[in-house]
C-alpha cells in the first residue's frame, strides 16, 4: 500500500495523488488516501478551510482507515502511553514515512518502495511521468460536476482560445477585519507578466481570443482592460465552478498560467500537441524552492 497525506486545494492535491499513483505502479500496490490533514486545517484559527476536491475526477478512491493512517503516523495528539507504543512498534514494522522536507525534486523519492506514507507536495510533473497516462486518465472530470456553461462552446469554436489565469486570493481578512496571509507564499504577480505574456502569443498566434479565469473577476475588468479581444469567463464560486474552470482552461488551446497549481494543471491537461505555455519565472517570492526548472515543464515559456 501507498499512502498518501493529501493537504492544500485541487491543484495541491493533485499533485500528491500523482506521486502516489506512480509509487502503487512502481511497487504493483494499492493507493489510499489520507484526508485527516485537511481536517486538522479546519480546526486551526485562521487557516485557510480546504476540502478533498479530487472526488470531481473519475477515480475510484480508497480511503485510509484510522488504523492504517496510525500504522504510519502515530497518535500527534494520543497519550503517552500511546505515543510510547507507537515508537516501540516502529521497530518491528515496516510501514515507512516519507515526509518531503525540501520542495524541489529529488529522484531518489522516486524508488520509494511498498508500505509508504508519502507527506509533501511533489510540485514536478518528474514525480509521476512514469505513470502519465494513468494520471491524465484519472483526471477526467465526471460530467455530473461539470455546468455545461455557454463558454464551453465559445472555446470549441475558436481556434486560438488562450486561457489567462489571474490567482488574487493571497490574502484574507481574519474576523477581526485584519488583513492576514492566507498560508500561500507566492504573492500576486504584477501587470506586467500579463502585458509580457500577452505580447508574446500575439506574436506567434493569429488573432488569439483570451480566456480570463480568476475567483476575483472585478479586480480583472477593472485592470485587464489592455488585453483586447478578451471573454471573462464568469462561473459559480462553488466546487462545480472549479470544476468547470479546471475543464474550460484545459479546452483552451494555448495557455498563460499565473503561479497557481490550480492553473498548471489546466495547461498541463490540456490536450493540444502544439501549445503554448506561458507561466512565471519566478514562482515564489519567498522561496527559490518553488521556482523553475523543477515545477515548471521545460517545454513551457517562462517570464
Amino acid at each position: 500500500m501507498i499512502l498518501v497525506r493529501v493537504q492544500g486545494g485541487l491543484g495541491n492535491q493533485m499533485f500528491q495523488y500523482a506521486f502516489g499513483k506512480m509509487l502503487a505502479k512502481k511497487n504493483n500496490t494499492n493507493l489510499k488516501i489520507d484526508t485527516s490533514l485537511l481536517i486538522d486545517a479546519i480546526q486551526q484559527k485562521g487557516a485557510v478551510i480546504r476540502n478533498f476536491d479530487l472526488d470531481i475526477f473519475n477515480i475510484t478512491q480508497e480511503f485510509a482507515t484510522q488504523k492504517e493512517i496510525t500504522r504510519f503516523n502515530g497518535y500527534p495528539k494520543g497519550t503517552l502511553f500511546e505515543r510510547i507504543y507507537f515508537k516501540v512498534s516502529k521497530l518491528f514494522s515496516n510501514a515507512n514515512l516519507l515526509i518531503q522536507h525540501q520542495h524541489t525534486f529529488n529522484k531518489q523519492h522516486l524508488n520509494v518502495p511498498n508500505n509508504t506514507c508519502i507527506v509533501g507536495r511533489w510540485q514536478s510533473e518528474l514525480y509521476f511521468k512514469e505513470a502519465i497516462t494513468e494520471v491524465v486518465t484519472d483526471f477526467e472530470i465526471k460530467q455530473s460536476w461539470l455546468l455545461n456553461t455557454e463558454f464551453t462552446q465559445h472555446i470549441l469554436a475558436n481556434k486560438n482560445a488562450v486561457s489567462v489565469h489571474v490567482r488574487r486570493e493571497d490574502y484574507v481578512v481574519d474576523e477581526n477585519n485584519n488583513v492576514v496571509r492566507s498560508g500561500l507564499v507566492n504573492g500576486n504577480l504584477g501587470l506586467d507578466y500579463y502585458v509580457e505574456a500577452i505580447k508574446y502569443i500575439q506574436s506567434k498566434i493569429e488573432t488569439p481570443t483570451f480566456f480570463i479565469f480568476s475567483e476575483d473577476m472585478e479586480w480583472c475588468q477593472n485592470n485587464l482592460q489592455f488585453i483586447t479581444n478578451a471573454i471573462y469567463v464568469k462561473t459559480e464560486k462553488t466546487k462545480k465552478g472549479m470544476a468547470e474552470d479546471l475543464h474550460l482552461i484545459g479546452l483552451c488551446k494555448h495557455h498563460i498560467t499565473s503561479h497557481s497549481t490550480f492553473s498548471w494543471w489546466g495547461a498541463y491537461l490540456s490536450k493540444n500537441n502544439s501549445k503554448i505555455v506561458i507561466a512565471p519565472k519566478q514562482w515564489s517570492n519567498t522561496s527559490s524552492e518553488f521556482a523553475p526548472p523543477h515545477i515548471i515543464p521545460t517545454n513551457w515559456i517562462t517570464l
